[in-house]
């Protein structure tokens, strides 16, 4: 679950008492999350040093990300049908910011929902990484390359193959992003994965493993607390576990805790529970994440179909597409909650995320509203990435996920050695057993007569 839904209705409030509260704690205390969407400067063009903190971006258009430069024109007969007419080209972020008080010491993270395409990032000039997909979500660790005073954070977004999906893109920081302080020792990027392998009326069993990161210059043993959160905010169940963590590497905890009779997440009552994670040294608490989840079973049967929770349901679905129209790819939440709202008003159950990652606000919507969803990797992507790997492992844990597969083949039937390959590894990373599942309806299907 995107992070910022923990603070709602209320996000930017809550952000800013975190950081005031922040800056009079010592630097032991839990991470902090901070809205880095305001400020930035944009211009159209290339520059060959617009990465440099010294260069000059004083002219530059000041806003707001999320943000879709296509949407806003000219449009024109040369653009890609496909693309809606709309112009693409090469584009550049810079925002310059201080790090909040009470931060030295600490690791600081920027995290991105997405930005359409071929993104590269610099802190303080410094290259960070490139992120080629335009539809995943990614992160970069600041801390190596942040000074005292002025930082300048450097967005380049290269989308001159402007005639390169069959559908409307948009191009720019289209998502949100932020910032993330912690401790050394802290669950790492996207760590906490949690499976339910028992559910009966009476209880659920709630697996939780837990990744742990040791970014710090000694190895120690921490204290990992798991509590498990009902709705209302009660704590149904909780679990202590101690494990060494070394220097530079990542240590697994795994619990199992129970819940007493569980309020099954469905269509109709989507029930959610928080996964509330604490470390612990010395006693005290030195990072804390929450992690949203539901308890429910999905089963395709060839016999009754699909059944949620024991019942046969009915997939109602419809198939939406990232953008909103004239609006464009940088879509507001509330935009897409009245789009959900809307179409369950119509009886629709299940949404199809055509044709990529969605944005994980979107998810976080399908989880709250009772929305099934189909969560696809990509339509058409050369080189072949690693789309699959991705999405296991940022949208693995909300409950209205029921196709774990995800479709991989949309678009990419094209006959070409590297379409090939990517359906390969693709279908190598989610097995799939299509063929017994087949093979299982097929035994129930008569045989047409022959002559």
């Amino acid at each position: 679950m995107n992070i910022r839904n923990v603070f709602r209705p209320f996000p930017r409030l809550f952000l800013h008492l975190f950081l005031f509260v922040a800056a009079a704690l010592p630097a032991a205390h839990a991470r902090v999350p901070e809205d880095f969407d305001a400020q930035w400067r944009f211009t159209l063009g290339d520059f060959a040093s617009a990465m440099l903190p010294a260069f000059d971006d004083s002219q530059w258009r000041l806003l707001a990300v999320p943000h879709d430069w296509s949407i806003e024109g000219p449009f024109g007969p040369q653009y890609g049908s496909g693309n809606g007419f709309a112009p693409g080209g090469i584009g550049w972020y810079r925002k310059h910011f201080t790090v909040a008080p009470g931060a030295a010491g600490r690791r600081v993270t920027i995290e991105f929902d997405g930005v359409y395409d071929n993104s590269e990032v610099w802190l303080n000039g410094q290259f960070l990484g490139a992120r080629p997909f335009g539809f995943a979500s990614f992160a970069y660790d600041l801390t190596p390359y942040l000074q005292a005073g002025d930082n300048v954070v450097a967005v380049r977004v290269d989308h001159s193959r402007f005639a390169d999906s069959r559908f409307y893109t948009g191009s720019g920081i289209y998502r949100n992003v932020r910032l993330i302080y912690m401790n050394a020792l802290h669950v790492a990027h996207w760590g906490v994965a949690v499976t339910t392998p028992t559910i009966t009326a009476n209880t659920a069993a709630v697996r939780i493993e837990t990744m742990v990161q040791n970014d710090g210059v000694d190895a120690l043993r921490f204290a990992l607390q798991t509590d498990l959160v009902a709705s209302d905010g009660t704590v149904v169940a909780t679990g202590t576990a101690t494990a060494p963590a070394a220097s530079g590497a990542p240590a697994t905890v795994v619990q199992t805790l129970k819940i007493s009779r569980p309020q099954l997440w469905s269509t109709a009552n989507p029930a959610l529970y928080v996964v509330h994670s604490s470390i612990k040294t010395g006693g005290a608490v030195v990072d804390e994440t929450t992690t949203p989840f539901g308890i429910r079973t999905a089963v395709f049967d060839p016999d009754h179909g699909f059944l949620l929770n024991g019942v046969p349901t009915k997939l109602k679905g419809v198939c939406i597409h990232h953008d909103a129209g004239s609006l464009g790819a940088a879509v507001p939440d509330a935009v897409l909650e009245r789009r959900l709202r809307a179409l369950q008003d119509l009886g629709v159950n299940a949404i199809r995320t055509s044709h990529n990652p969605p944005d994980p606000a979107l998810l976080d919507l399908c989880d709250r509203l009772g929305l099934l969803v189909m969560d696809e990797a990509f339509d058409e992507f050369t080189p072949a990435c690693p789309a699959g790997s991705v999405m296991r492992r940022c949208s693995r844990n909300g409950p209205s996920r029921m196709f774990r597969t995800w479709s991989a083949a949309t678009g990419i039937i094209r006959a070409s050695s590297s379409g090939a390959l990517a359906m390969r590894l693709i279908m190598r990373t989610i097995r799939f057993p299509i063929r017994r599942w087949a093979r299982r309806i097929g035994r129930r299907i008569p045989r047409p007569k022959t002559c």
